[in-house]
């Protein structure tokens, strides 16, 4: 019997432009364009059982890839300097070649929730 366990993680590094509209306003929109580079780390376990005996081969894979975002969002100022901030981006990546997880295109939406300060 075989079995396989397949993953990708994506990391990108970008650098991008945010503008906000309304910039005394507590409830601030922003929109966001930016570029970058999207590392991306994949692996693989192959376990195979023979006879009882457990043999497992990892494989491991790494790509580079140039791409690209825009976004919107929503930060809510609690006080002067912090805010809650609710936004989305939608990355637009595609590699060259495929993960072992035999995807190479990763474009899509990440959804964003946090905190914003300023100075």
């Amino acid at each position: 019997m075989q079995e396989a366990d397949a993953w990708v993680v994506i990391v990108p590094v970008t650098v991008g432009i945010s503008i906000n509209p309304l910039p005394d306003n507590p409830l601030q929109p922003y929109a966001q364009i930016g570029i970058g580079g999207y590392f991306g780390t994949s692996g693989r376990s192959e376990y195979q059982v023979a006879n009882t005996v457990k043999t497992t081969t990892k494989y491991d894979k790494t790509l580079i890839a140039f791409g690209g975002f825009v976004g919107l969002g929503l930060d809510f100022f609690i006080t002067p300097s912090f805010a809650l901030s609710l936004g989305g981006k939608y990355h637009i990546v595609t590699f060259d070649e495929e993960f072992l997880t035999r995807q190479k295109d990763f474009t899509g939406l990440q959804v964003l929730l946090g905190i914003t300060t300023r100075i």
